[in-house]
């Protein structure tokens, strides 16, 4: 039997900004009819994860119903994938759910913004649920920060995750390291190089803060060597503008300038150029 309800106090926070219905219906509905949704942001749940989940769902039963909408032959869940996980780990047969009717946007914005309100969602499942509601919908950043009540800036940033390469990216999805080693390893352009100092920091169980000195390090030695090398393509074409005033090659070695010639017709040249009078010797 269903019921018609006026939206209570965490749903509506979840849908407010979308024109949807005041009213929704409540149902209880066979677990097996409920299929996850394309749009949802997790990818990963472990029973650990859950466990203060299950234990309270034990104790208190499912105190906020799961969210769904309803398809052709069965119910895509849009919020709850957690407390779903949890009721399958405790063999329930049945949910209490919140049937709404929903747009494929809508139901994708609804997902997303409920996981980041929960604040436990993986910075990479959140990145990877960012870039397939801007693909699929062809909206702009800011379309979609506006959407969730996030900054532009909260939009871009995630993004910048999926830069990281894939194995980096899985690291954060395993939880060998934090979303902060990641944004820190984003300041290393190398690909090759971020890639041998992910295995420090898992081997070493290096903290922010001490991936943070490494890669000072690492980025004041790059400077240096780039000073270096345009130190030499500096003295590269100062040579080669010597070359063409003294017809002779010449070559810049730390302090001094050295002018190589092969006979005494070509030393008397430079000096000529010099402005430097020959001296001759009397026998």
């Amino acid at each position: 039997m269903s019921k018609k309800f006026g939206l209570g106090k965490g749903i509506d926070s979840l849908i407010k900004d979308y024109k949807i219905s005041s009213n929704y219906e409540i149902l209880d509905i066979n677990i097996n009819e409920i299929k996850e949704s394309p749009f949802q942001p997790r990818k990963v749940i472990t029973e650990e994860s859950i466990k203060e989940l299950v234990d309270s769902i034990k104790e208190n039963g499912l105190v906020e119903p799961l969210v769904v909408r309803k398809k052709d032959s069965y119910y895509e869940l849009i919020a709850g994938h957690r407390r779903l996980k949890a009721l399958q780990i405790l063999q329930k047969n049945t949910a209490k759910v919140y049937v709404i009717e929903v747009s494929d946007e809508e139901a994708a914005r609804i997902a997303l913004i409920e996981n980041i309100q929960r604040k436990d969602l993986n910075p990479i499942e959140l990145a990877y649920s960012i870039s397939k509601i801007i693909n699929d919908f062809k909206i702009t950043h800011e379309e979609l920060a506006k959407g969730l009540g996030k900054s532009r800036v909260f939009v871009t940033n995630n993004l910048r995750l999926l830069t990281l390469g894939e194995k980096t990216i899985n690291a954060i999805l395993e939880e060998k390291i934090t979303e902060s080693h990641g944004r820190l390893l984003l300041e290393v352009d190398s690909i090759k190089e971020r890639e041998k100092i992910l295995d420090k920091v898992i081997e070493k169980n290096l903290t922010v803060k001490e991936l943070e000195k490494r890669i000072k390090k690492l980025k004041n030695n790059q400077n240096k060597k780039e000073n270096k090398i345009n130190k030499n393509d500096i003295y590269k074409q100062y040579e080669k503008k010597l070359k063409i005033i003294f017809k002779q090659p010449v070559k810049i070695k730390g302090k001094k300038i050295e002018i190589y010639y092969s006979n005494e017709s070509e030393l008397n040249q430079i000096l000529n150029i010099l402005n430097i009078n020959t001296i001759t010797t009397k026998i």
